[in-house]
């Protein structure tokens, strides 16, 4: 029996990663991309309607920086699996990741296929909502 797909939301401002990223985890039988948010603000809103298992967050937005952000979706439900996406200052923001209470922090890359590789690395130790 095939474990149920992971509901993943994808957060990012930037339209063309956030579609990038959703259309490499559309073509994996784990995942399931059911929203896509472009703000903070909008992120927290579908995660309250779609309920997804797994949030990949960009840290750098307008208005709501990801840190807020991730401080409200798991105001909504703890239980969520927020991990950050980013491309600046590893080291630091890692460490404030992982502070405010994401389950990882994975660094953007050229190749989308790392990105889901290292996505499948965090969620093999991560346990169903």
């Amino acid at each position: 029996m095939t474990a149920e797909p992971w509901k993943v939301l994808v957060v990012d401002d930037v339209e063309g990663l956030r579609r990038l990223v959703s259309i490499v985890l559309g073509q994996h039988d784990a995942y399931e991309v059911v929203a896509e948010a472009s703000s903070g603000e909008e992120a927290i809103q579908k995660a309250q309607e779609t309920n997804p298992d797994v949030v990949l967050l960009d840290l750098s937005m307008p208005g709501m920086d990801g840190f807020e952000t991730l401080d409200h979706i798991h105001e909504q439900d703890e239980n969520i699996h927020v991990i950050v996406l980013s491309g600046h200052d590893k080291e630091h923001k890692a460490q404030q990741a992982a502070q405010a209470g994401a389950l990882a922090f994975i660094e953007k890359a050229e190749d989308p296929q790392a990105l889901v590789e290292k996505l499948d690395e965090v969620l093999r130790q991560a346990p169903r909502r």
